[in-house]
């Protein structure tokens, strides 16, 4: 498995628009849509969203090409002992041979499960723990997606709490890899990350943690 990163000006644009409608978004703007809203307004127009990330990049002299080269190094060092760990917490492998990041100057990243990118943030100090985070996404997606929503009944949001809680499990296996802590998006998932991280130190099966999480 490889992680690709590149950038991609309608990427980048598409990330503005998934980054605040997407389920789960923050009730608070991040600080890049903060600024583009006291530009622009609220609405979300693409060229305007375009103008937007032009004049931003070149105001902070963003060189992509260099920062592609930089994070695509950080993750090579990585690489391979990541995917190891994490396919062998999952018992399988995705079905896919590559995973894309699309650099973004957003401060606030989506992800498409289904294509199997994510984005990060061009100016990101943590791209090792940002990249984890979301591919540990991908992987919650295709093992348990269908069955929690189907079977289980989760709504959107509780799914979307669910997954960002598990997230926690990286804090136990793979902080040192990738140098930091995985921290939860909103305060009130600091409960469920808890029961988590207690379950997953009993038994570290993470079919049985999310089984444990989601009894009625």
């Amino acid at each position: 498995m490889k992680l690709n990163f590149t950038y991609n000006l309608d990427k980048d644009i598409e990330n503005f628009i998934i980054a605040k409608t997407a389920v789960g978004a923050r009730e608070h703007l991040s600080r890049r849509q903060a600024e583009y809203e006291k530009i622009y307004g609220p609405n979300l127009d693409k060229e305007k969203i375009k103008k937007f990330i032009l004049d931003f990049t070149a105001e902070r002299k963003i060189n992509m090409a260099d920062r592609i080269e930089t994070l695509q190094k950080e993750w090579a060092s990585i690489n391979d002992e990541f995917f190891q760990k994490i396919e062998k917490i999952f018992g399988v492998k995705l079905p896919v041979e590559e995973i894309t990041a699309y650099l973004t100057v957003n401060d606030r990243c989506g992800y498409n499960p289904n294509q199997y990118y994510f984005f990060v943030s061009a100016l990101t100090l943590a791209p090792k723990l940002i990249c984890a985070h979301e591919i540990f996404h991908f992987f919650i997606h295709f093992c348990f997606e269908k069955w929690l929503k189907d079977e289980i009944g989760l709504n959107p949001k509780e799914f979307y709490d669910l997954k960002e809680s598990l997230n926690e499990i990286l804090n136990h296996e793979f902080s040192d890899l990738v140098e930091g802590k995985d921290k939860p998006n909103m305060e009130y998932q600091t409960a469920m990350r808890q029961k988590i991280g207690e379950l997953w130190q009993k038994e570290k099966n993470i079919k049985k943690v999310i089984e444990e999480m989601v009894k009625k």
